[in-house]
């Protein structure tokens, strides 16, 4: 289960307005350079550490399935009440078998997620432009 091959794990990114992350760099300091590059100077950068969303497939529970099964108009009535007597045991094992085949479809199907999600937010506040922040802002710096 689970080919991903686009792994972006400890990997590291900027972004110049707290939303949109570029890069894919080693460290977090090579990130931050990378963000001072263009040579412009920004009054604030975000840096992030990169995870990988949790696979698709393991978000899949039998007890979620039961509950949408049972919510049904068929299995609403006093007639339906009892009709899961699944065990632990069974509930796991039929987790086991769908989630291998979720597994073998987003893999056949190229389907496994490609993005990523931004963890371990860092604001970098550049020196020069704090101080220019400090006197538009009265002193109260942060305040914009």
């Amino acid at each position: 289960m689970n080919k991903n091959t686009n792994s972006v794990n400890k990997t590291y990114g900027y972004s110049l307005n707290g939303e949109n992350y570029i890069g894919y760099f080693p460290t977090r300091s090579a990130a931050l350079d990378a963000s001072q590059s263009s040579g412009l100077v920004y009054q604030k950068t975000w840096t992030c550490e990169f995870e990988d969303p949790p696979q698709p497939e393991t978000m899949w529970a039998a007890d979620n399935w039961i509950e949408h099964v049972s919510i049904q108009d068929e299995y609403s009535g006093d007639h339906a009440e009892d009709w899961d007597h699944s065990t632990v045991d069974q509930k796991e094992l039929l987790e086991l078998a769908v989630k291998k085949v979720i597994s073998d479809w987003l893999d056949e199907h190229d389907l496994r997620p490609k993005f990523h999600i931004a963890v371990k937010v860092q604001l970098h506040a550049n020196e020069r432009t704090l101080s220019i922040e400090a006197i538009n802002n009265n002193g109260n710096v942060g305040q914009t």
